[in-house]
């Protein structure tokens, strides 16, 4: 069994109302639940378009600032919920192809773990993304020497 969290993006524009919902799965342990706590907040943040195509790209985490620079989406939900790019599953496609440009203040002394946090919070008022906890059974594959080793190891305990 595999922790998911799904998000679901509620209405940013008409088109994104009748996307499915983009899974996430869990290899870490997601943040406690509820997925929909009130989050904290930047003090005051801008989020715009970025056309320049994929070329550079990068985030910048400060104690009183938080800076993104032609990022798509799906990395900013990545990051904010600290999941890995392969356990994000599905979603539209503008996903991966817009780009967004973030400068966002945020208050004195903030810890990354916070600005996480802050981000999440943005990406719910700014996207409308709303996010539910649910469990999965999935297919788990087991490196077969591994249970060699294991013989190995407990043969020579045993003498």
């Amino acid at each position: 069994m595999r922790y998911m969290l799904a998000i679901v993006s509620v209405a940013v524009t008409a088109t994104l109302s009748a996307q499915a919902p983009i899974m996430l799965t869990g290899g870490q342990a997601p943040p406690p639940p509820p997925w929909d706590a009130p989050h904290l907040q930047f003090e005051v943040a801008s989020v715009k378009t970025n056309k320049s195509g994929p070329t550079m790209m990068s985030m910048r985490t400060l104690p009183s600032s938080f800076n993104v620079t032609n990022l798509p989406l799906r990395m900013l939900i990545t990051q904010a919920y600290r999941l890995s790019g392969y356990q994000l599953v599905g979603g539209p496609s503008w996903l991966d192809q817009d780009r967004f440009d973030i400068v966002a203040k945020a208050p004195e002394a903030s810890r990354p773990d916070q600005t996480m946090l802050m981000l999440r919070g943005l990406l719910a008022e700014r996207f409308k993304l709303k996010v539910h906890g649910e469990t999965r059974e999935t297919q788990v594959y087991a490196h077969a020497g591994a249970q060699r080793w294991q013989a190995r190891a407990q043969a020579l305990e045993d003498h």
